[in-house]
């Protein structure tokens, strides 16, 4: 499942970082341009990537409502759609759409 970051958004509400908290040499990672929820046996993660495919932050999550909560409450509306099955592992659907450039969804 994977949600566009609305173009208007350059600000998000949470900023994600590289490194632990305590580590005062944290940097900040790329603004978020798609969101793509991956349910695992041991939860649900919400990732981000940037533009370019960085990734931009992750985030665990009790279930697929959860997660995309969380992605509103970050970005706005959202989106969602479900990934075409011959994309389901995530850097194939992340390197195809960004490939393909399926911006049509991004407000």
């Amino acid at each position: 499942m994977f949600a566009w970051v609305p173009v208007n958004v350059t600000e998000p509400r949470v900023r994600h970082q590289e490194g632990l908290p305590s580590d005062p040499h944290r940097q900040d990672l790329p603004l978020a341009a798609l969101l793509v929820i991956d349910e695992a046996p041991d939860g649900v993660f919400l990732f981000r990537f940037s533009q370019s495919g960085e990734d931009a932050g992750d985030t665990w999550h009790q279930s697929v409502d959860d997660a995309k909560h969380q992605g509103m409450f970050e970005y706005g509306p959202l989106s969602w759609r479900s990934a075409p099955p011959e994309l389901q592992k995530i850097p194939v659907l992340v390197r195809s759409l960004l490939e393909k450039g399926d911006k049509d969804q991004q407000g």
